[in-house]
Parts: structure tokens; sequence; C-alpha cells
């Protein structure tokens, strides 16, 4: 493109003229307090125009894309420097000291580290996926400071808005309303928190919409080139949180064969072809392996029952007991005590990490490890009350219910309820603590979106008539299929509220995306009241 055409472009719409004005502004005035901050911000600066330069290139020339991106920017720039300040340059802690985050910026620091040393080793980190080894190459080619980790998950909140708004568009969605979604969506309060800090979530959320993307467009119109990309990112995925990457190659094979356009001999040839992502990450032939492994009711009793099951004052109390009388006789610790000791403070969470043999251990051992937890815990020197091992254990934002894997009935009818807490939760009676009732910011707008999408399926159905409405929505399917089988996939195990929100950020970002179909809900409850009003006025 000639640089006269990039000018005219650009120059058409002073929105981006201002907003660009803005960022300059901010960039000043940030450098005077940390020199650190200026090159991070410089390095996001390139990294924008990398992502400018792709988009020109990829023949995508609608303006609010690039608006979008902008806005984006700015509006995590902010939370990200909140929470960098309070994290790095306060006492305040907004995940604990011990939250992930730590984990792998210190990893990603020493990795950088090395590197400038001409050390390659990887030994002694964390390895259970690369986010922190990604990173540490990051912070060698810039510098190892917690703010280039902060501004670099900006940026990839800016890809994830870019791919949000290109989402909406290719389901059919009105660029209007492609461009507002993608904006309110930045102030998704989850995304906000953890898109704001180093979690490999910043990694996770773009590649799902990207993978999302590819696989409708792939439905529109075969290329081999799409699906070689969706094999690529879907494995990407696997390798960060492999349940989720199964949740999209079994969205891909499902909805193949309903809404694709392909030749059945594509589309049975992609779906077996799908299947081998798992097993180059060494899940197996469409993730056997864990599938087989976590299936197990023993498996889902662990997770549910014992791991993320929620402490009370009444069992941290029988826990210290328990501990104690397991201490006054070695012969009932022989075997796994030491162990329990060793790992007492690690934190165990199999599902947010990825695959793991340790799950093969007995029930057993996690209330072993509980029980050391709950006697190895001190504060200021002192042992913690039962009161404050319950508040501190890590599973206070969790909620209590059982499998009942013994029961068949019972057990469909709990991960019912387990299931509707995952997607809807969590609710009034669920908040157990005063900085819990901020996810009222996320759940509350959440159950509007939902009720409206409902709404406005059965307005389409009602004045439009099936055939239509599924001409209409037939490509927002794969987001719906993809939801539910991830959801699925988080209440079947895990009944912790601070994993649930994290995992379930880009299920809510491709519902968003569903809502540009049809907000007829918002149009109709504007008018009602615009109704009430003028009656009220005739009072």
């Amino acid at each position: 493109m000639k640089i006269e055409e990039v000018k005219q472009f650009f120059g058409l719409n002073k929105r981006i003229a201002v907003v660009a004005g803005g960022l300059a502004v901010c960039f000043i005035v940030l450098g005077f307090f940390n020199l650190a901050l200026v090159l991070a911000i410089g390095f996001v600066f390139i990294l924008l125009i990398i992502l400018f330069s792709l988009l020109f290139y990829l023949n995508i020339r609608d303006k609010n894309v690039y608006i979008v991106a902008l806005v984006v920017f700015l509006i995590h720039m902010v939370f990200a420097m909140v929470f960098y300040v309070l994290n790095y340059h306060t006492s305040i802690r907004i995940f604990g000291g011990g939250a992930d985050f730590d984990l792998y910026q210190n990893n990603a620091i020493e990795f950088a580290n090395r590197l400038r040393h001409g050390i390659f080793s990887v030994e002694g980190l964390y390895l259970r996926h690369y986010f922190a080894i990604i990173m540490g190459f990051i912070y060698f080619i810039t510098i190892p400071d917690p703010v280039v980790g902060q501004m670099f998950t900006v940026f990839t909140s800016v890809c994830s808005a870019v791919l949000l708004y290109l989402l909406i568009v290719e389901i059919g969605g009105s660029r209007k309303w492609a461009y507002w979604i993608t904006i309110i969506s930045s102030f998704y309060a989850s995304y906000a928190i953890f898109g704001s800090v180093l979690l490999k979530e910043i990694f996770v959320i773009p590649l799902i919409l990207l993978s999302l993307l590819i696989l409708i467009k792939l439905f529109k119109k075969f290329s081999l080139v799409y699906f070689i990309w969706l094999f690529i990112v879907i494995t990407a995925i696997i390798h960060f949180r492999f349940y989720i990457g199964f949740a999209l190659m079994f969205t891909f094979v499902i909805c193949c064969f309903l809404i694709s356009k392909m030749s059945l001999r594509n589309k049975v040839g992609l779906s077996i072809i799908i299947g081998l992502a798992p097993a180059i990450m060494g899940f197996g032939y469409f993730g056997w392996i864990p599938i087989n492994q976590y299936l197990a009711l023993d498996q889902i009793r662990i997770l549910r029952d014992v791991i993320y099951a929620p402490v009370s004052p009444e069992d941290a109390q029988k826990l210290i007991d328990e501990k104690n009388e397991v201490n006054q006789n070695n012969d009932k610790t022989a075997g796994f005590s030491e162990e329990v000791k060793k790992d007492s403070n690690k934190k165990v969470d199999f599902l947010s990490e990825g695959f793991s043999e340790d799950t093969n251990t007995t029930v057993d051992f996690f209330k072993e490890r509980k029980k050391a937890n709950a006697e190895f815990k001190t504060l200021e020197g002192r042992p913690l009350t039962p009161e404050e091992i319950a508040k501190t254990s890590g599973t206070s934002s969790s909620f209590s219910v059982k499998s009942e894997t013994n029961n068949p009935f019972m057990f469909l009818v709990n991960y019912g309820i387990s299931f509707l807490y995952s997607f809807f939760g969590p609710f009034p009676w669920q908040i157990k603590e005063a900085r819990q009732i901020s996810a009222f910011a996320e759940v509350i707008p959440w159950w509007v979106i939902f009720v409206s999408i409902l709404y406005g399926v059965y307005k389409s159905i009602q004045n439009e008539g099936v055939k239509k409405f599924w001409g209409k929505y037939m490509y927002a399917l794969p987001m719906v299929i993809f939801g539910i089988i991830s959801i699925g996939v988080i209440s079947l195990f895990i009944n912790n509220y601070g994993i649930i929100m994290r995992i379930r950020i880009p299920v809510l970002l491709s519902f968003l995306a569903i809502l540009s179909f049809n907000p007829i809900f918002f149009e109709d409850t504007f008018l009602l009241f615009s109704r009430l009003l003028k009656w009220k006025n005739k009072l």
C-alpha cells in the first residue's frame, strides 16, 4: 500500500487522531515517573505497529477495528498500571503473595537473566507449560521488569478486542454493535483483572477467539490454509489449558457436520486429522489419556470433594485435631508424611495448570495434605486459628456441591446444580467476604446479556420462523457448543469461583458476540420505559 493511501485512511477519521494524541500525552507523563515504564510502553507501541501492519496486510480496512484497538489499549493500560502499582509498590496484594502470577513472574525473570549470561538451561523452572519461558524471552529482548509484563498483557488484550470485533462481523453481527460490544467487553471485571496481570490467560483468551474466527471462516469456505492454522492454534491452546483445547476440538467436529459447507469427504477427513492435535502434546488421539483419567469417578470425587472443597472453621478445627492425632502415632503417617510436609504449601490445581499424573494419588493423601496445611500455616509467628485457616485456605471462594459419585441420580442432579453455579454464579448467598462483592460487577450484566440472547432468539423465531432463524444464527452455533462443553468440564471438576471466573472469560466473550445478532431485548426494554414515562406524565 502507498504511503499516501495510508495517510488518507487515517486522516479521514479524527477519532483516531484524538486517541493517538491521548496515548502520546500519557506516554510522556508516565515517563517522568518510571523509565522502565517508558521502555515498556515503547515496546508495546512497536507491537501495535506490527499488529496494525498485519491487519493492513490482511486487507482489513474497517476503521472501527483500529479505533477499537486504541480505545481498548487505553482502558487496559489504566487497569494494568493500577494493578502494577498496587502489587509492586504498595503493601496491597490483589491476589495474595502466593498467586500464580508471582510464580510466572519470578520464573520469567530468572530465565531472562540466564539468557543474558548465555545459559539456555530451563532446569529448576516451572515447566508444566511454557508461559513463563515465553515471557522470559520477552524480558530478555527488553528488560526483566514486571512493568514490561504488565504492558505486554495490555497488548494481548488489544489483540483479543480486535479478534472479538472480527468474530462478531464474521458471524453476521452489525459493525455498529461489534464496535460497542468490543468496547464494553473491556470493562468485563474478570478480564480487567486476570487480563492485566501475568497469567497465561493473556495467551489463552486471544488464541480461543482466533480459533473460533478461523473455524467459522473454514465452515463458510474450505481452505487448507485455514485448517492448518486452526490445527496450530488448537494445539497451542491444548498446551496451555488442555481441556479448553479439547472443547474447541470437539466443537469443530460437531459443527463440521452441522453447519459446514465443506464436502462430506473433507468433513470426515478433517475431523480425523484434528484428533491428532492432543496426540502431539502427549495426550493421546483425541485426548483419550486425560479424558480416561479424569472421567474416573474417583478422580471427580478427589477434585470436587477434597481439593476444591470449601473449608469452614469447623472443618479447619477438625483437620487440626486429626493432624495432631496423626502426629502422635508415627505408624499412621508412614509412607507419606514427609511428602505431605514437603508439598504442604504448594497449590493443588491440576485442571487449571494441565495434565498431571499426581491425580492418581489417593483421597487420603489429599486429606493429609490439608491437615498439613492446617498445622503449618502461621501468621506473625503463631499458628492460625480455625477461622483464619478457613479464610486463607484458598477455598473461601468455593461452593459446596458434593459429587455423589455413589448415587447416579444425585450425581446428575448435583452436576446440573454445579453447571448453573459455574455458568451464572456467584449468587448472593454464595458471597462470603466483602472482596467477593465485586463479582456482581460481572455476573449481573451477564444475567442481563443471557436473558437478552434468549429473548432475541424467541422474537426471531416468532417473527421470522425457524428456517430464517437458523439461517441467521447458524454461525453462532460454535460459540454456544464451545461454551456448553467448556462450562460442562469446569463444573464437573471445579467448585471454586476464583478459578471458574478466570477460565470462563472466553466463554462469556463468545456469548457477547452472539448478542450482536439481535439486541431487540434492549430496544424493547427502552420502548417499555418510554411508554411508562409517557403514561406517568399523563397521570
